[in-house]
């Protein structure tokens, strides 16, 4: 390809990425209000004794409190249970694991059952919360009355843990939280699951749907089957209002990624899709090209710095040098995208201690 040809192709693309992620579409901050509603919040835990005092303090400084708190030990092998229990949490002893359930799936399915309200909130127990998140999750709930899904704002600590840009970067551009046009509600085909909100009875009469409590990434199959029987699904970007640190280890990292992503890449409008791929293609051509060392070369690469700078600052704290990296992360991005592939292949994936079979799924 000459050079004036594939500055115009890298251009579209650039263009593409834009639409695919140029401002990211946040939960709205909402301060108290009265009445308060009353929401239970429902907490699947294996094996968090160090990330669950962080979300229990956080649900303590709710402008809005949460009328209980149930922390579902999901056969944790640590001190996860008497952690919740001494932060004022109840806990649920999750029954064993039965046959076509995954034990995320399975957790949220007792915890809700045990809830004692109307609107139930899910948090992963990663979460951190700010002071305002119950109540914005409940207004944006208020006006929807179906699911409310956020992604939360990824704080990271270490340099290794911005190897995940790409795939947060992603995870935001299939759902549709980044592009202009807001999605149709009843047309979204994803959820975000560290953060989600419904009524109560629509999560029971969703939850353990086959589809759902056998699924990986059971946020999204959740997502599917209440998108499917018309009700109304909002996804949102944290913003200041929640936040997370996704992964405090490399092999965590990986692990976690290489589990979640080939499966959720089928809920994607294709069209989307094919977009996406079209985009991360140039972003690995265009960091090639660089090396090369024309003045044409330069420009774009420094054009898709730009912009992943602004993509990223959105959804992160990964900051510039992670986005002068790009071409790199982007090779990361593929290099785990192909493993989750073969994990697929193989039938087979690995979550904290346990396998999950994908064939019969």
């Amino acid at each position: 390809m000459d050079e004036p040809l594939r500055v115009v192709v890298l251009a579209v693309a650039w263009l593409v990425g834009w639409w695919l992620c140029g401002r990211v579409r946040t939960l709205p901050a909402v301060p108290c209000r009265e009445p308060a509603p009353r929401v239970s919040v429902v907490v699947p835990a294996r094996d968090e004794e160090r990330a669950l005092p962080t979300l229990l303090a956080g649900l303590d400084r709710q402008s809005v409190p949460p009328a209980e708190v149930l922390v579902v030990d999901d056969g944790s092998r640590d001190a996860t249970a008497a952690v919740a229990s001494a932060h004022g949490a109840r806990v649920v002893s999750a029954a064993p694991l039965p046959e076509g359930w995954t034990g995320k799936a399975w957790a949220l399915w007792q915890g809700v059952q045990e809830a004692g309200h109307d609107v139930v909130v899910l948090l992963d127990a990663d979460v951190e919360p700010g002071p305002d998140l119950l109540a914005s999750i409940a207004a944006a709930h208020d006006a929807n009355d179906g699911m409310v899904s956020v992604q939360p704002y990824h704080r990271m600590h270490r340099w290794w843990e911005r190897a995940s840009a790409f795939f947060n970067l992603v995870a935001v551009m299939g759902v549709g939280v980044g592009s202009p046009r807001r999605p149709r509600r009843r047309a979204a085909v994803a959820a975000f699951g560290p953060v989600l909100a419904c009524r109560r009875a629509l999560f029971l009469e969703h939850g353990d749907a086959p589809r759902v409590r056998s699924a990986v990434v059971e946020d999204v199959e959740l997502a599917r089957s209440i998108a499917t029987a018309g009700e109304e699904l909002d996804v949102y970007a944290g913003g200041g209002v929640v936040a997370f640190r996704m992964y405090e280890q490399p092999a965590h990292l990986v692990e976690g990624w290489t589990k979640n992503f080939a499966s959720g890449a089928r809920a994607v409008p294709l069209v989307r899709l094919l977009l996406i791929v079209g985009w991360i293609t140039a972003c690995l051509v265009s960091g090639a090209w660089l090396l090369g060392g024309s003045l044409a070369a330069v420009v774009v690469y420094t054009a898709y710095v730009g912009q992943c700078f602004v993509q990223l600052r959105q959804i992160g704290s990964f900051g510039v040098v992670t986005a002068v990296l790009y071409p790199v992360l982007a090779v990361v991005f593929v290099l785990v995208f192909i493993a989750s592939l073969l994990l697929v292949v193989r039938g087979e994936v690995r979550w904290k201690g346990r396998r999950i079979p994908l064939r019969s799924r």
